[in-house]
């Protein structure tokens, strides 16, 4: 599935190429419940509100690319959440052309990178499904991230432990089961270390229960360790900033949690 542009915007603009149509009217619908207070809602509350069926709201998601209602609102829910979030940024500092250019900016960020890695972090919600525990590691650069998506884990239900990369030891990736599940966060880390601490280990590793998140040159791409696909962040501007790789690892951690919820 490719979104093309970000859900709102492709909502407005079926709204304004088909207004009369069942499409249009399910698109007006959706909008309208997104701007109340509380815009929680579901699919049959949209289907009443537009006189149409549970089934034609269905077509309606899948026609956007999605699989079903469930995968639409996700992300839709996702959308509006940052959207909220820079929105409260505007009232605390109503530099009006800033604030635009800020949420312009992070639209096309959010929906770039969810549009590249849509089919991994579905996979990995799958993988989230059937595994016993989590191993979650990651870099201290990025730490305060790291550990509010490890408490965010917990408070779902699932057994997670947190590493970083200073920490990591070879023991620690030999007794990997197959029920495990790994999320490994290398963005920042030199990697010889890694490389070496992978290469002499006694057992194999059980590849297909790790998901890496990487930039988009990195070497574990050209090596066999990748046998799920990874989550990508890759800067077309090259630079890998702390402030790009933090924010793109915020949108990463926030739409696997919404996915979860």
């Amino acid at each position: 599935m490719q979104l093309r542009t970000n859900i709102l915007e492709k909502l407005e603009e079926i709204i304004n190429r088909n207004d009369d149509t069942v499409n249009g009217i399910i698109a007006q619908t959706i909008l309208n419940f997104a701007k109340l207070p509380n815009e929680t809602f579901i699919i049959n509350d949209v289907a009443e509100t537009s006189h149409t069926s549970v089934s034609s709201v269905t077509k309606f998601c899948k026609m956007l690319g999605f699989t079903g209602w469930k995968e639409f609102y996700i992300f839709f829910r996702y959308e509006l959440d940052n959207l909220k979030k820079l929105n409260q940024l505007h009232r605390i500092n109503p530099l009006e052309n800033t604030i635009k250019d800020l949420v312009a900016n992070h639209t096309v960020m959010m929906t770039k990178l969810l549009n590249e890695n849509l089919a991994s972090i579905l996979e990995l919600k799958t993988m989230l499904k059937t595994t016993n525990k989590i191993y979650l590691i990651g870099e201290h650069t990025h730490l305060d991230l790291l550990i509010n998506f490890y408490h965010q884990l917990l408070g779902l239900g699932f057994d997670t432990s947190m590493t970083t990369h200073d920490f990591i030891a070879k023991r620690f990736l030999e007794k990997l089961t197959k029920d495990d599940l790994v999320i490994w966060i290398i963005v920042d880390t030199n990697q010889t270390y890694l490389f070496n601490v992978l290469k002499h280990s006694d057992k194999p590793l059980p590849c297909d229960n790790i998901k890496f998140i990487l930039k988009e040159n990195s070497p574990i791409l050209e090596t066999n360790l990748t046998t799920r696909a990874p989550i990508i962040i890759n800067d077309r501007r090259k630079m890998y900033t702390h402030q790009i790789i933090y924010n793109h690892l915020f949108i990463i951690f926030n739409a696997i949690l919404t996915m979860l919820n």
